[in-house]
């Protein structure tokens, strides 16, 4: 279903270990094929065995046939184990949409 909507955001982050202790900007590009332009909110969330251990918005407008790139950061003090980075435009005509990404310390 995600990957067919004409809203969708992509994780641009593609390593698969973040240091234990280091922070990282994780950039999410947001893309919009509708004539008309998209208010909304992007959600970052990080989890751990499926519990949310961290969890930021930001609101942000993709022009008509447009893009729009935004960041969050990781914390610094995620200890050792598995983790899941997972985005979200919610309230869309479509849906929520998704995109996740898995990573270790």
């Amino acid at each position: 279903h995600d990957e067919f909507s004409p809203l969708a955001l992509i994780i641009d982050y593609c390593e698969d270990t973040i240091k234990k202790g280091s922070a990282r900007d994780i950039q999410v590009i947001e893309n919009n094929d509708l004539e008309a332009e998209w208010k909304g909110t992007v959600k970052f969330r990080i989890l751990k065995n499926d519990e949310v251990v961290s969890e930021k918005t930001q609101d942000i407008i993709i022009g008509s046939y447009g893009r729009n790139n935004c960041s969050f950061k990781t914390g610094n003090d995620l200890k050792e184990g598995k983790y899941t980075i997972e985005v979200s435009l919610e309230k869309t005509p479509f849906g929520t949409i998704r995109s996740i990404r898995n990573f270790k310390i």
